[in-house]
């Protein structure tokens, strides 16, 4: 009798022993991945389970299982984005969704020419779908209480790298870009787009604009110059890439006589003074570019052909002289448009 009672005191304790190895010490995680739970708003622990039963990143489910029950997590469901690497026991990996401790996004806001491509950018980071957030920012009221109008409400969204929880909603990213905005925009900068006779939002605009003519850094300033001694004495901008925008059409290589004349606040030949909103997302180099813009008597400048740079003068003569090169070079390449 006695022998029976050890043997199955040995037995529970191995099975003890055993079950505290699966629960805290095995491994869950398949070693050469890291596994991603998106977990939506509402979602329910059968849509969970579900996606932890289809990950094949995901070792000892059973064990997950069990102890999602021993812990009641499936009755407290957070939302949220969570990174699982090596190295994580079921139990850890239970209590990291119940905590909602969840893992950031890193949200690039680069390369936008359109507010479209902004929402597009946004739903493909974080669980917001990009049709809801045309809406949302094409919306007077609250574009007008971030201090903006639907024209250029999206220059608050400044180039940038920003670590954003997945499940932010569109509210709340639009106040975290606010804060970033703000927090460019401190006292010394604005002090030095006074200088130059803009607001913040006229400089965001007026750089999409030097964005769009030059991505050659050395530029940025010159460019910038053109356009503000234009702006000064009142001479149309006649920037190419505003009409592009008006176009919806920025992969045009060559501006014909047609174009101008669509009727657009963004046709810059038709319509003298900056555009109502940015024609893209511009660098913060190039903001800065623009905030530290040279002073010269430029108002006029030419791409040089083959080369990333332009030729700047304050001739008309000359500037013809260097648009003509500059347009028989494009008509021996065959580029008509």
């Amino acid at each position: 009798m006695k022998k029976i009672f050890i043997i199955l005191f040995l037995v529970a304790f191995a099975g003890i022993g055993l079950a505290y190895y699966c629960l805290f010490q095995e491994n869950v995680i398949d070693t050469s991945q890291n596994v991603e739970l998106k977990i939506r708003k509402g979602d329910t622990w059968q849509s969970v389970e579900n996606q932890i039963i289809n990950s094949g990143g995901i070792l000892h489910k059973q064990w997950i299982f069990r102890t999602v029950k021993l812990l009641k997590y499936d009755k407290n469901i957070r939302s949220g984005r969570y990174v699982f690497n090596k190295e994580m026991s079921a139990v850890n990996f239970v209590r990291k969704l119940r905590s909602g401790h969840q893992d950031a996004v890193n949200l690039v806001i680069n390369n936008i020419n359109f507010p479209e491509d902004l929402a597009s950018r946004i739903s493909s980071k974080l669980d917001i779908d990009s049709t809801e957030w045309m809406t949302f920012i094409k919306n007077d009221s609250i574009a007008e209480s971030f201090g903006f109008d639907i024209e250029n409400f999206w220059a608050m969204f400044l180039s940038n790298s920003y670590q954003i929880y997945w499940n932010t909603d569109q509210e709340a990213l639009a106040q975290r870009m606010k804060k970033e905005y703000d927090t460019f925009w401190n006292e010394s900068k604005k002090e030095q787009a006074k200088k130059i006779n803009l607001t913040p939002q006229q400089v965001v605009v007026l750089a999409s604009i030097v964005q769009r003519e030059t991505n050659f850094r050395p530029e940025y300033a010159n460019v910038a110059s053109v356009y503000l001694n234009r702006l000064k004495i009142g001479m149309p901008l006649q920037a190419d890439p505003t009409v592009k925008f008006a176009l919806n059409d920025i992969a045009i290589k060559r501006i014909l006589k047609k174009d101008l004349e669509i009727d657009s606040p963004y046709n810059t030949y038709k319509y003298i003074g900056l555009p109502p909103g940015p024609i893209c997302l511009p660098e913060l180099d190039v903001v800065n570019g623009v905030l530290n813009a040279t002073s010269s008597n430029y108002l006029y400048f030419c791409a040089v052909f083959g080369e990333n740079r332009h030729v700047f003068t304050s001739s008309y003569t000359a500037h013809l002289k260097n648009a003509r090169i500059y347009q028989n070079e494009l008509n021996k390449q065959g580029v008509y448009r």
